[in-house]
């Protein structure tokens, strides 16, 4: 092997060697070249460079909390179910969260039904005498002539795979505020009936009826 290919591999190997005066003087007198025991020395003497440490990442400030949704209450608030033939108002409190309608109990203050926006398919409000969806499952033709307007939500949802609802009766109040609320919360617009077109037709109704009987 010749000397110029012993030089390269001693300076690629990285090998440590041992270069007292007595070893060199072995090498010598065993043969090794003059610049293959220099090139031992140089590679004995060399500085082996300290490793070089990675840098230590500097912390960036914390990310920022969420914001925190303030839940708002409406303690005005009545539920109407049905019971029977008859409905039947429960006085609750309408709580909207960041995230879901909550209807509380206004006396235990338990949530005993919670719906989350992502399940709402619908908000109706009407201002009449009685809510249409009342008025078709609740009661007679003969309730729709009662006196004064109210303030009514519907909420439709799904809860499941099936598609239910929730009637809310609004204090007059508070109904406003409910409505904004509402509608910037779930992010869904509030459809608005404000006329008196049903009770008008409700009442042809019972006009015909009317007739009917006195033949």
């Amino acid at each position: 092997m010749s000397a110029a290919i012993v030089l390269a591999r001693l300076g690629a190997c990285g090998c440590q060697f041992t270069t007292s005066t007595f070893a060199l003087v072995a090498l010598s007198k065993a043969g090794v070249p003059d610049d293959v025991i220099y090139s031992m020395v140089a590679i004995a003497n060399r500085k082996v460079a300290a490793p070089v440490e990675p840098p230590t990442p500097v912390a960036g400030p914390p990310p920022a909390p969420l914001p925190v949704v303030e839940s708002l209450f409406f303690p005005k608030t009545k539920h109407v179910v049905q019971n029977g033939e008859k409905d039947k108002e429960i006085e609750i409190a309408l709580v909207l969260t960041g995230g879901s309608i909550e209807l509380k109990h206004r006396k235990q203050e338990q949530v005993f039904a919670t719906i989350p926006f992502d399940t709402i398919q619908n908000i109706t409000y009407e201002r009449s005498s009685h809510a249409r969806i009342k008025t078709a499952i609740l009661l007679t033709p003969w309730a729709l002539f009662s006196k004064g307007k109210k303030h009514w939500l519907t909420v439709t949802f799904k809860a499941g795979d099936v598609a239910d609802f929730i009637l809310l009766k609004l204090d007059k109040k508070e109904y406003k505020r409910i409505l904004a609320a509402t509608e910037a919360r779930t992010g869904k617009t509030i459809e608005r009936i404000i006329d008196n077109s049903f009770e008008k037709a409700a009442e042809k109704v019972l006009q015909k009826n009317a007739e009917l009987y006195r033949r």
